[in-house]
């Protein structure tokens, strides 16, 4: 059993959290860049800046990575573009292409999965950062912002994963 967790939301607006002893104690966005495409700028993940942030998590401690498994879906009657699955897809292999390098341990789970658990299903992003929130009111400052639902995920996906820990047998 690990005593740390690290939640990741992958994607480019995604997000870590990291769980130790029933408190938030780290927190951050998936690190991006700006590149240009033709004439549009988009972020992309910056796979040094991911190695390294989850190398100084990792270093020394006893950790497991639980990484929600992406999935490409449109929404509202919509297929999603050739661009964005693309992208997302690249984003999630980058993921976990640094956690394997790294040789951390790492569990995918389906979003279904953890949002259920949170009783989250066809909620909005809104209602995941109030969850984070009832469970780790210390966080509210890494939540403060709208476009922190990234975070919240994060922190429920390490959340998920260290509730499963305590429970799996021995």
């Amino acid at each position: 059993m690990s005593d740390y967790t690290i939640g990741i939301d992958p994607g480019v607006t995604g997000a870590m959290a990291m769980i130790y002893d029933g408190r938030v104690v780290r927190v951050d966005d998936i690190p991006t860049y700006e590149h240009k495409v033709g004439k549009r700028i988009q972020n992309v993940l910056n796979a040094a800046l991911l190695a390294r942030t989850i190398t100084s998590w990792c270093k020394g401690r006893n950790v497991m990575i639980w990484v929600e498994q992406t999935q490409i879906r449109g929404g509202s009657g919509r297929t999603p573009g050739v661009t964005s699955v693309f992208s997302a897809g690249r984003t999630f292999g980058i993921i976990e292409g640094v956690i394997a390098t790294l040789g951390c341990p790492v569990q995918y789970i389906h979003p279904n999965v953890w949002k259920t658990s949170h009783r989250l299903q066809k909620k909005t992003k809104d209602d995941s950062i109030a969850r984070a929130i009832e469970l780790y009111p210390h966080a509210i400052e890494d939540l403060a912002r709208k476009k922190d639902h990234g975070r919240a995920e994060a922190i429920l996906i390490a959340h998920y994963g260290a509730v499963a820990a305590l429970l799996a047998p021995v």
